[in-house]
């Protein structure tokens, strides 16, 4: 969907309106994880690329974030429905303060075991990108070092990281490796490869 959207190439349109009919109707309730949010953005890139979106998916998708996530949810929760809200132009109200002070009780920190969660972490990352100010200042410098740390560098200097030491990462099998490696750099990255979605609205 975003590579329709940035490029108009005819292909990838037509894959991607496939994709969003596909979509159609599947759940967007923010799993422990955040993973209706995937499906989220794919809907609000395909609405700034005049790709067309099913009815029925939009609807969902502009449910997302009107009920409050408990303040002790994890951080996949509140960051979908924070970042749900801010697209929405709805994030400037109580509410959106609550979830963000509740974000600053989740801050990106290994687990006792070693373990890193960027699937948890990013939409709780796009969220606060769409916040701005000292909270995402704190919540940046928070997962960047969260995540350098977790990080294995080869002699060559070849850095990854590792689906042993990421939550999330095993039931990808052999690629492991390369579905933790793909979260971390969807994290650092999303500072500067999405354009903020709240102005738009």
């Amino acid at each position: 969907v975003e590579g329709a959207a940035l490029t108009n190439d005819p292909l990838l349109r037509a894959a991607a309106s496939e994709a969003l009919t596909e979509i159609d109707g599947l759940s967007l309730a923010p799993g422990a994880s955040g993973l209706g949010g995937f499906t989220l953005l794919a809907i609000e890139t395909a609405t700034l690329g005049d790709l067309p979106v099913p009815g029925r998916a939009r609807e969902q998708a502009q449910r997302i974030g009107r009920s409050l996530p408990d303040a002790d949810d994890d951080a996949g929760r509140l960051g979908l429905a924070l970042f749900a809200r801010s697209i929405y132009g709805k994030a400037g109200g109580s509410g959106g303060a609550q979830m963000l002070a509740a974000l600053a009780e989740h801050l990106p920190i290994a687990d006792q075991s070693g373990q890193v969660n960027p699937l948890q972490w990013f939409f709780a990352t796009l969220a606060l990108r769409e916040a701005g100010g000292d909270d995402w200042q704190r919540w940046s410098r928070q997962l960047q070092f969260t995540l350098r740390e977790a990080l294995a560098v080869a002699e060559d200097g070849t850095a990854w990281l590792p689906a042993s030491r990421t939550r999330h990462a095993d039931g990808a099998g052999d690629a492991g490796d390369v579905f933790a490696t793909s979260l971390l750099t969807l994290n650092l990255q999303a500072a500067y490869r999405y354009l903020p979605l709240a102005p738009a609205r």
